[in-house]
């Protein structure tokens, strides 16, 4: 893209590990997969299979759409981390270079329904590398540089995206026309694309894009954390039949199970505590 802009770069870019989001870690943030399910298992109290062999019928798809929404939680994750983490590099890259605005580039070839309304109106825009770019959930939005010699995203016109909606099936240029934009601060993902319409109240203002020294922090939390649960199956090895502990503000219930099971639970935090000390020796 700088290439395209008539900028050369030969600059190398920071490798060290930094984590998508701010004021949360990533265990907190995968916890919600999880959560998912049960957030949906709750509302049919009397269906708890066993196993899958024991289900069938109007049970198995209730079921396979609790795992559903389970999977479909966990790839807007993964797919919002990258974003953010890909847009960090990328506009980084750009202000090394000299490179001081940009514009988000739509991609509906990466969406089922084609790109957002949001998108499209915000793509119009000229925005500065100093600010992280604003994106919504699950976004498939990319960046352009604006430089003297070429701006690349100018080329994406009114017409091009009353195309891609035509192909998507919705979204009109009328519609496009009638969407005002408002970009918010989230605690957790920083500026947020939203319809002026959709005000969510949750504006942050002290928000600031995660570091290394926060990334730390995060890390320290965790392998906190994960020794506890380290503790705990330890304790259901050793013959206790229920451990109950409250941590980072949650309570947690390990119970006994196949002993097989519990080992690999024991080694799964032990060897997450080891990967981040091999970051962090000092921790």
């Amino acid at each position: 893209m700088l290439g395209m802009g008539g900028v050369e770069s030969g600059s190398a870019f920071d490798t060290a590990y930094v984590a998508p989001r701010q004021n949360t870690t990533p265990l907190d943030v995968m916890l919600r997969v999880p959560g998912e399910y049960r957030h949906m298992a709750v509302q049919s109290p009397s269906l708890r299979p066993d196993s899958w062999d024991a289900i069938e019928g109007a049970d198995l798809s209730t079921v396979t759409g609790w795992l559903r929404a389970s999977l479909d939680r966990l790839e807007d994750i993964a797919n919002t981390d990258a974003q953010m983490t890909a847009h960090r590099v990328a506009l980084g890259r750009f202000r090394e270079n000299g490179v001081t605005q940009y514009r988000r580039v739509i991609h509906p070839e990466l969406s089922k329904t084609g790109t957002c309304g949001l998108c499209a109106v915000a793509s119009t825009r000229v925005y500065s590398t100093r600010s992280l770019m604003p994106l919504h959930s699950n976004c498939k939005c990319g960046v352009a540089p604006i430089t003297t010699v070429n701006d690349v995203g100018k080329d994406i016109s009114e017409a091009d995206l009353q195309r891609f909606y035509d192909l998507a099936g919705g979204n009109t240029a009328a519609d496009l026309k009638s969407i005002r934009l408002q970009v918010q601060t989230n605690g957790e993902l920083g500026p947020v694309l939203a319809d002026e319409a959709r005000k969510s109240g949750r504006t942050v203002s002290n928000w600031t894009p995660p570091d290394r020294k926060t990334t730390r922090e995060q890390a320290k939390r965790i392998i906190r954390n994960y020794r506890t649960y380290d503790a705990m199956y330890k304790e259901l090895l050793d013959g206790k039949e229920q451990v109950k502990k409250t941590v980072d503000g949650h309570t947690r219930i390990f119970k006994q199970t196949r002993r097989a099971t519990m080992v690999q639970s024991r080694n799964f935090y032990r060897n997450y505590v080891q990967a981040l000390r091999n970051e962090w020796p000092d921790l």
